[in-house]
């Protein structure tokens, strides 16, 4: 299942576009710390939203010590407990918020925990995972992603190439003590269906009030749904809805193609512009729910796409 992370622990929900002019709103501030035991290394993340854009920063690190960064990094040489307080400053209004950064037993407690990310909603093979780190009080990690691989890495990526149930460990380590975090993940077999769902185009302006089919095919066999509409370019883009499987794809990901191409109506059926992509190519891309094309003249594709077992 496709997820969206925000990165360690900190970043609140967006902040609405309709916030008056000149506010300031702190959503949200929060750290990442390295190290067990003194020094501490801790990395500061804001969450901040503001009209215009010209602020100032102030961070008071409660030891004594300020930073005019927007997120700084900032190191405790001292076991303690620090009252950190952020201020946020434009031409009309102040705004401050505060936390507390706890580093007050020798060694800290490691913390281990870990999200990833993946390009689709449904994990086919091969399958690319971004994963992303959310441990605390560890200088070392080493990751064992169940097929045989790991790394070292804090935020790898790693692709499994092949389908199945795999069991991901991260190990975080300071001082010779760990703390680990599991999590079990299936990787389903290449898609065998794929669905056109959308194709957006765009063209010159000398294009505009034209009438415009679409045809595509897959393996050289036409594709084009019978009742699918001609188009007039009123604006661009120009948009097919179609949701529908591609009837001569057998699962096979090789060298042939998925062809698009859009005629002229009025021009005697004249092709304006084509664009396609290699079976074997939607694979390697693990998968991409959107394509694009851009021909650098004005021209330009964009095709939504859906996968299915």
């Amino acid at each position: 299942m496709k997820k969206s992370y925000i990165f360690l622990l900190l970043l609140g929900v967006i902040f609405s576009s309709c916030a008056k002019k000149g506010q300031v709103d702190i959503k949200d501030i929060g750290f990442w710390a390295n190290n067990c035991t003194p020094p501490y290394e801790i990395q500061f993340y804001l969450d901040v939203f503001y009209q215009p854009k010209e602020v100032t920063y102030t961070w008071d690190f409660g030891d004594g010590t300020t930073s005019f960064e927007k997120e700084p990094a900032h190191i405790y040489n001292n076991s303690g407990t620090y009252t950190v307080k952020l201020t946020v400053v434009n031409y009309k209004t102040t705004v401050e918020k505060t936390l507390i950064v706890d580093v007050s037993q020798n060694p800290m407690p490691i913390y281990a925990d870990f999200d990833f990310e993946t390009l689709g909603d449904k994990l086919y093979a091969p399958c690319e995972f971004t994963f992303y780190n959310k441990s605390q009080y560890a200088t070392n990690f080493f990751w064992n992603f169940g097929d045989g691989l790991g790394s070292t890495d804090i935020d790898p990526t790693h692709i499994y190439q092949d389908s199945g149930r795999y069991q991901i460990t991260l190990n975080a380590i300071c001082n010779g003590d760990t703390a680990s975090s599991v999590m079990q993940v299936d990787v389903l077999p290449p898609p065998s269906k794929i669905y056109v769902d959308v194709v957006n185009v765009w063209m010159p302006q000398d294009f505009l009030g034209g009438l415009f089919e679409l045809e595509y095919s897959a393996r050289g066999l036409n594709e084009t749904p019978i009742n699918l509409p001609d188009i007039q370019a009123n604006s661009f883009p120009i948009t097919w809805i179609i949701g529908q499987s591609l009837f001569f794809f057998d699962g096979d990901y090789n060298s042939e193609q998925l062809y698009f191409q859009v005629n002229d109506k009025v021009n005697y059926d004249q092709t304006v512009y084509s664009f396609s992509t290699r079976f074997e190519d939607i694979q390697d891309d693990y998968y991409p729910d959107t394509l694009f094309w851009s021909a650098g003249n004005g021209f330009s594709a964009q095709v939504v796409l859906s996968y299915g077992d």
